[in-house]
């Protein structure tokens, strides 16, 4: 089994890329955004509950769920409403030859990281970032401008840009999906036949 970690920051185009190669390499994919505490445990920066925290999430039970996969036993994935903002239920993951794990935060723990075969982060600039994140002030906080500017881009300055460091493979994100896919595929097929 090889476990893919792929991190970045929101709309770096993770969960896009990972539903292009579950289809190519027929396998599993963790989502790290669904490993969240529940909202009334998220704290408060200002007059936001401050999401982009690393402590945010629950990486033990992502723990426990990868070493069980690499124990070849089925793992119950949650499932994160944001709307009730909390766990409302689960799906099944079988082991598969390869599993991808995306998240934000993914390599900010060391436990984690260790068990990640291939580390590949999606780089992407902040002025990408800001073109390609839509602010709605109806909808969630972390949609409204404000929280954008004062709670995303200094969390991602401190504890998202800073996780590059643990990446095997840097890839510019800034580019197309099928770019960035042809590239991570490369990766994978490396990592395959080695």
């Amino acid at each position: 089994m090889i476990f893919i970690g792929i991190c970045g920051p929101s709309n770096s185009g993770k969960s896009s890329l990972c539903e292009e190669l579950i289809k190519k390499y027929d396998a599993g994919w963790i989502e790290v955004d669904h490993y969240i505490k529940d909202k009334k445990d998220i704290p408060f920066k200002g007059k936001y509950r401050n999401w982009e925290l690393p402590k945010n999430h629950r990486f033990d039970k992502l723990l426990a769920d990868l070493k069980k996969l690499s124990s070849d036993k089925t793992i119950s994935h949650p499932i994160y409403s944001w709307k009730k903002g909390k766990v409302k239920g689960d799906r099944k993951i079988k082991p598969k030859k390869i599993i991808f794990i995306e998240g934000f935060y993914l390599f900010s723990d060391k436990k984690i990281r260790d068990m990640l075969d291939v580390k590949i982060y999606l780089n992407i600039t902040s002025k990408e970032l800001r073109k390609r994140r839509t602010c709605n002030e109806e909808g969630y906080e972390w949609d409204k401008r404000e929280y954008l500017d004062k709670v995303y881009f200094p969390m991602y300055q401190r504890y998202g840009i800073t996780q590059k460091e643990y990446a095997d493979y840097i890839i510019n994100a800034n580019v197309s999906l099928q770019e960035v896919e042809e590239k991570v595929k490369k990766i994978v097929e490396s990592k395959l036949h080695s």
